[in-house]
């Protein structure tokens, strides 16, 4: 009987096509040439079976690797992919060609571009993509991280699925901790996937896992060079390096014989993939390929998201917590500044008392971390006369963020110069409006100028390094380190003595049942900035609502106590994680053409929803006009034991009633804004 190959093409996210294999010589995982219209194409097997298709198909031609172009155990992550976030296998796929690179096919001899000699990765620095061991640091870890790495390593040790969260305080050693499981794994020739939310923390914890491990690391992430993404994809793959780390996308690495999954800052919101689909969590995605391996993951924070304190709380997940700071250090006091007053005092973002701790620290020649989560110079430019703000002429409604030269939209990249006049009254007093980061900056370098400030945000580190360069003259140089939320995410750096936030209200009024989450998460993660090695450490939490029970829990870093409101409010409310959501969007230039289609979406679901299933909407997006495209949410709801009735149904409806010309479709499941 003739057997047949699913696949997709290398081409991008193609559709599933189907050949036939009448050797029987391929396999899931396989790189395999296939006929295609007047051409040979490059394609993925993704499943093998005896199925007959109801249509004519071509032979597979041959197979293009000696082995695997990446384990069966990746292969079956697209495919759940695919299912549980609704979107086509090609689709599901595109991680993979992405985390591979196009160099990885030249390097194995594939591909247009004719391949030239591949570096060996033996016994040094070959690249920015392969790390070399240094020498291991000697830490000798704490009761509480010996008996956390101990449960670890047993897990290890005897196999099998174990998802444990890993919930330290901050500067607690959950780095350490999970290291020296990772210890476990490779002593029995297994290898290990370390993911971190962002690019910029990779080169800090490649340092620090070399060194520990005395392994090489390979890293993978779109900001390496093609070449050596390539070197890191086919070392991991040869099994030359057993050592892979790198953001969500790294869970497609070729690891054909993993030990250990380890997510690191695992609340993060970076783990989610946003944009184009698939829409997929990394930090779920991990759980599910450790379950599909049988082999033990760690999900590590200070600052858990509540779906996996959930887990943890109903003994889904093991609970291990590191309950101290490392090597005797304190948690830092926190300090609320009522900036009602205090603004008015010093007409600037800081206030006094913030002003004074700053050039304390100076003066003791410490460093210090300032938060300020609004990129540009200030949130808007507005009419002094008639109140106007500039909006964005491409979303109506969002208003344009004036930055030192120019006006910018931050969600459709419109960039203008500032107007003249006003172009609804035509008085010439528009002037921004309110602090944003780089107005921040202006005002630090004005107080203290002869006190070095390094800015860390999105537009200061858009060139490739910037990240780790901004970080580095931080590290040598000291003073003051500002940024947006990227200053809060896991950086190390034991002399800093003082965080401030700035307005530690930003982000608590977006319309977001998660708002409050992530005020939480912040501002705890901020904080566990400061006092990380022998000096006490302090923080200023500047605010207008010094009295809400959030920041409360901020000051105490009384995760427990956040939790236990938060938690029982989504209970009332129904909501992640004692609820699955399932969020559709239709977008077009055509308003009507884009809600008539959700209406008549709408009408077709709901006869198939059953019980603990609803479809709320659709209703305008709250972010209604974005790039002169008109949005429009559908979001569907339903029990946890029900979800995956609920994913069905949507997707089934959606498969019976194409859009029309014109209107993009979006399916997000679980998702993590509702904007």
């Amino acid at each position: 009987m003739t057997r047949f190959v699913d696949v997709v093409l290398a081409s991008g996210q193609s559709p599933l096509f189907t050949y036939a294999d009448p050797a029987e010589a391929f396999s899931p995982g396989d790189l395999v040439r296939v006929p295609f219209g007047r051409r040979t194409a490059l394609a993925l097997v993704l499943e093998s079976h005896g199925r007959v298709p109801a249509f004519p198909v071509k032979d597979a031609q041959d197979r293009v690797l000696e082995g695997p172009w990446i384990p069966s155990h990746v292969v079956d992550l697209v495919r759940w992919m695919a299912d549980y976030y609704l979107c086509a296998p090609g689709v599901a796929a595109g991680p993979v060609w992405s985390c591979a690179g196009n160099s990885t096919l030249v390097g194995l001899g594939l591909g247009a571009r004719k391949a030239r000699a591949r570096k060996p990765v033996v016994g040094g620095l070959v690249s920015e993509s392969v790390t070399a061991p240094g020498a291991p640091p000697g830490i000798v870890p704490s009761s509480e991280q010996a008996a956390a790495a101990g449960r670890i390593s047993l897990a290890v040790a005897e196999g099998g699925f174990a998802p444990f969260l890993l919930r330290g305080v901050t500067g607690s050693g959950k780095t350490e901790t999970f290291l020296l499981a990772a210890r476990e794994a490779l002593s029995r020739g297994l290898q290990v996937l370390i993911l971190v939310p962002e690019i910029g923390l990779t080169p800090q914890t490649v340092r620090r896992t070399a060194a520990f491990l005395g392994e090489p690391v390979a890293v993978l992430h779109s900001q390496l060079s093609e070449s050596d993404r390539a070197r890191a994809w086919i070392a991991l793959r040869e099994g030359s390096v057993r050592v892979a780390l790198g953001p969500r996308s790294a869970l497609f690495a070729p690891l054909f014989k993993p030990g250990l999954i380890v997510v690191d800052e695992e609340h993060d919101g970076s783990y989610k993939q946003s944009g184009d689909a698939p829409r997929y969590q990394g930090r779920d995605a991990a759980v599910w390929l450790a379950r599909r391996c049988g082999i033990p993951v760690v999900l590590g924070s200070a600052t858990p998201s509540l779906e996996t304190w959930n887990n943890a709380a109903t003994g889904r997940y093991r609970l291990l917590e590191l309950a101290s700071r490392a090597l005797g250090a304190a948690l830092p006091t926190v300090e609320m500044v009522d900036l009602r007053a205090s603004r008015k005092a010093s007409g600037g973002a800081l206030s006094p008392r913030l002003r004074q701790e700053l050039a304390e620290v100076a003066r003791r020649g410490e460093k210090a971390v300032i938060l300020h989560n609004r990129r540009g110079w200030a949130p808007q430019a507005s009419c002094l006369d008639c109140g106007t703000a500039l909006e964005c002429p491409q979303c109506p409604g969002l208003r344009l963020t004036w930055h030192r030269r120019c006006l910018v939209c931050h969600h459709c990249g419109h960039v203008q110069e500032p107007p003249r006049t006003c172009p609804s009254c035509g008085s010439g007093t528009l002037e921004p409006q309110g602090w944003a980061i780089q107005r921040v900056e202006d005002e630090i370098r004005r107080l203290l100028p002869d006190i070095p400030v390094v800015r860390l945000d999105r537009d200061s580190t858009s060139r490739r390094g910037g990240h780790e360069l901004a970080l580095a003259r931080f590290r040598e140089r000291g003073g003051i380190l500002l940024g947006t939320q990227m200053v809060a995410k896991g950086h190390d750096i034991p002399e800093v003595t003082l965080v401030g936030a700035t307005d530690a209200d930003i982000g608590a009024a977006v319309p977001d049942f998660r708002a409050d989450e992530r005020t939480f998460q912040l501002l705890s993660q901020v904080s566990g900035r400061a006092g990380r090695a022998g000096l006490p450490g302090r923080v200023l939490l500047q605010t207008r609502r010094p009295g809400d029970p959030v920041l409360a829990d901020v000051a105490a870093h009384d995760f427990p106590s956040f939790a236990r409101r938060e938690t029982e409010q989504r209970r009332i409310l129904s909501l992640p994680p004692f609820s699955r959501l399932v969020l559709v969007e239709a977008s077009g230039l055509d308003a009507s053409a884009a809600s008539g289609w959700m209406e008549a979406l709408a009408r077709a679901l709901r006869p198939r929803l059953g019980a603990g299933q609803e479809a709320l909407g659709p209703v305008d997006a709250p972010m209604a006009v974005v790039a002169r495209r008109h949005r429009f949410h559908l979001l569907c709801k339903a029990s946890p034991d029900s979800a995956s009735a609920l994913r069905r149904a949507v997707s089934e409806t959606m498969a019976g009633l194409p859009p029309p010309s014109g209107v993009r479709t979006l399916v997000d499941v679980d998702p993590q804004d509702l904007l």
